[in-house]
């Protein structure tokens, strides 16, 4: 009896996606706080509802893509999550005022906690029965690193870029990752009815 694989093209893919947006969240906890009162003179009041709009848009979310991932697959909510968070990241490289900034943020929460419940269920749906706790570790790691990473890119990117910029290359790193996705797992998987 062969076992089957976990380490497949298609949880790999999906797992770098998860970094990768990992990586670009953290990189936007880190930074936002200053980039609102260093840009725009926010309150640090303002500056701190811009960074909790994060956490709470991606935990109110998340039970009800939950729900739209038991009746409809990872698609549906997978591209719509990663736009989400690519249009908030571009908003927010094209934000001159704390009222676009807020809503930038409220965007990239919403694509955040959607895309990783997304990924999380897509990761399990690969993994074999009896390697799905290794799958789910791999998942977190993938967290791990990216929080690990964000810090050491803010100090080479910030320098050269500034906070704009850095935030429309992060905004093309998700949008190169959408496109990645498709080819290598989006397109394969199929549409649960509801």
């Amino acid at each position: 009896m062969t076992k089957a694989k976990l380490w497949t093209k298609d949880f790999i893919i999906i797992t770098l996606t998860a970094f990768l947006v990992f990586l670009t969240f953290y990189l936007l906890m880190t930074t936002m706080t200053l980039y609102a009162i260093e840009q725009f003179n926010a309150s640090q009041t303002t500056a701190g509802l811009a960074a909790s709009i994060f956490v709470i848009g991606s935990l109110c979310s998340r039970p009800f893509t939950g729900k739209l991932l038991d009746l409809r697959g990872e698609n549906i909510s997978i591209y719509p999550a990663l736009i989400l968070f690519t249009i908030g990241l571009f908003c927010l490289s094209q934000s001159y005022g704390s009222g676009m900034m807020l809503v930038a943020s409220a965007l990239i929460a919403l694509g955040f906690g959607n895309m990783i419940s997304c990924s999380q269920v897509a990761v399990v749906n690969l993994a074999p029965n009896h390697r799905i706790g290794l799958a789910t570790s791999t998942f977190y790691i993938a967290m791990d690193a990216g929080i690990g990473v964000g810090p050491i890119i803010i100090g080479a990117i910030l320098p050269h870029f500034g906070y704009r910029g850095m935030y429309a290359s992060m905004a093309v790193l998700v949008l190169i990752t959408i496109v990645i996705y498709y080819f290598v797992h989006g397109r394969h998987v199929k549409v649960t009815a509801s």
